[in-house]
């Protein structure tokens, strides 16, 4: 894609103008596409350790529970 895209910036077939505006305009997809798929990332990170805790936090409580109990008993 890089050197397609470099040949066509290259050749003369394109003004100078329409180069930087077709060069702008896939930098600026890509950048978009790349915070994109950090923003995805994070979001499902953020979700797996949310549940991760969730569940050690029950298991946490329920031995807490159970070490109370046999102490009272």
């Amino acid at each position: 894609m890089d050197e397609l895209l470099q040949k066509l910036l290259e050749s003369e077939v394109l003004t100078e103008e329409t180069q930087k505006e077709l060069k702008n305009a896939i930098e600026a997809t890509v950048t978009e596409a790349v915070e994109a798929a950090k923003a995805e990332a994070s979001a499902d990170v953020r979700a797996e350790l949310t549940e991760q805790w969730v569940n050690e936090r029950d298991a946490l409580i329920e031995a807490v529970d159970a070490k109370v109990g046999d102490f009272l008993d």
